[in-house]
């Protein structure tokens, strides 16, 4: 964010758990400096405005990987059905070969791995899962059997999902996620405003919101294609004004906790 930036409002609408809205930001006449906007929040505003275009550049904060799973429900599981969520079995009779392996984030390949025989998760797979931290990408996939709902014969299938081991209360930025992605939005909407979208691919930026409320270990994960819009969401996210609520675990205790930004293009 430049020395000099002005602070906006938003008029929140309740929008799907997948994406975030961009909604009504207010502007300020006062011009201000750095450290003044680091500790005053978004939402400290006069007049409410409507002047972001629509645009396909895409924006979004959340965990690396969409599913999720707690370590209380890590330290409860036994079988593959514990971890895979409801919908993703319902449909299934039998599990062999699983396979459970911690996730390079640069490749996504795997760096531990540990594999079963059936749908009961080993002593070798249980231990893998439960020593990860907050924040570990980790893979978890099937060999499995379906029944054909039309014909009623068995079917082999491979189930793969990508999770991450989320904190039992996950951080919050005080002001609404909506807000803060509004800010960003806003902040970057000249710089996206000269790109061609086809030209755009799907950009991540890597940042933990630490026990203590702050945002540390700021990391361009994959560029947009553009350095230029990088550079300036790397200093966005390093700038974001307002104030984070810690994630805690299972005993209320604070924690870190790794968050992502996309932008650009939606990919995975």
């Amino acid at each position: 964010m430049k020395k000099k930036m002005m602070i906006y409002a938003v008029v929140l609408t309740a929008l799907g758990f997948t994406t975030y809205g961009f909604s009504n930001w207010m502007d300020t006449s006062k011009t201000q400096t750095k450290e003044e906007l680091k500790c005053k929040p978004i939402a400290d505003s006069e007049e409410i405005r409507r002047d972001l275009p629509k645009t396909a550049f895409a924006y979004k904060i959340h965990p690396r990987f969409d599913t999720g799973i707690t370590k209380e429900q890590i330290q409860k599981a036994k079988t593959i059905l514990d971890i895979l969520p409801i919908n993703a079995t319902a449909d299934y009779l039998d599990f062999h070969t699983t396979i459970a392996a911690t996730v390079n984030e640069q490749d996504g390949s795997s760096i531990l791995l540990e594999k079963g025989n059936d749908h009961y998760l080993t002593e070798e797979q249980l231990h893998l899962l439960k020593s990860m931290e907050y924040s570990t990408n980790f893979k978890i996939s099937t060999y499995c059997q379906t029944k054909n709902p039309v014909y009623g014969d068995a079917a082999n299938e491979f189930i793969v999902y990508y999770m991450t081991v989320l904190p039992e209360k996950q951080t919050e930025y005080k002001d609404g996620m909506e807000n803060l992605i509004y800010y960003l939005k806003k902040e970057s909407q000249k710089e996206v405003a000269q790109i061609n979208m086809n030209s755009v691919t799907p950009g991540k930026i890597q940042f933990t919101v630490t026990k203590d409320g702050t945002i540390e270990s700021v990391i361009l994960s994959s560029s947009c294609g553009h350095t230029n819009i990088d550079s300036k969401m790397l200093q966005l996210i390093k700038e974001i004004p307002g104030e984070w609520q810690a994630a805690t675990d299972t005993k209320g205790y604070k924690v870190d906790q790794i968050l992502f930004f996309s932008f650009g293009l939606e990919g995975c």
